[in-house]
């Protein structure tokens, strides 16, 4: 299967299991419905698929996190898609970015066929790289790691790596990270701790 079919088609798995995200995921269900430049190609200003990795220790109640310079936040660990299976894209990208030991997908993962979170970020201009302001349609992947696994940020973009309470996660007021969390209970991964 082409990536652009594999996203098609996981996009569609992903709206099947979370119909509420159909309206916010809407530019993204446009351009691939209907762009005829690459959507994988981060060359393509109107907008381009990204992936990342949301890597858990589910027993350890820890997630992954880098603290990425120029945004100044917490987020999961990605970058733009390098090739092959979407979620092997992710999985490259953060044991490049943070040297985590062997990530594996996970089992919700697999029996799903989808990222756990899809998000489009408004992306700011960068004339000095070429760059018009344009979208990134991140498909985060659901991963699973030992949290005594040591990492550090290894990539110039990044200030910090390390692993992080999901309590702790929750309570940075990130609404994606947020999000992600909330979703983890909710698909059964995490014990329900929401009355």
């Amino acid at each position: 299967m082409n990536p652009r079919a594999q996203a098609q088609l996981e996009f569609s798995r992903y709206l099947n299991l979370f119909p509420e995200e159909t309206d916010s995921l809407g530019a993204l269900a446009s351009q691939i419905e209907s762009d005829a430049d690459d959507v994988l190609d981060p060359r393509n200003m109107r907008g381009h698929i990204t992936t990342s990795a949301v890597v858990v220790d589910v027993p350890a109640m820890k997630a992954l996190l880098v603290h990425h310079r120029s945004r100044n936040r917490w987020l999961q660990p990605g970058g733009h898609y390098e090739g092959g299976l979407l979620w092997s894209s992710a999985r490259r990208v953060a044991v490049d970015r943070t040297g985590v030991a062997d990530p594996g997908l996970h089992d919700w993962s697999i029996s799903e066929g989808c990222p756990i979170d899809i998000d489009s970020q408004r992306i700011v201009a960068r004339p000095s790289r070429g760059e018009k302001a344009h979208l990134h349609h991140d498909f985060a992947y659901l991963m699973v790691a030992d949290s005594t696994s040591p990492v550090a940020a290894r990539y110039e973009e990044l200030v910090d790596a390390r692993w992080v309470s999901l309590a702790v996660v929750e309570e940075l007021g990130d609404a994606r990270l947020g999000r992600i969390v909330s979703k983890l209970g909710s698909v059964g991964i995490l014990p329900s701790r929401r009355q």
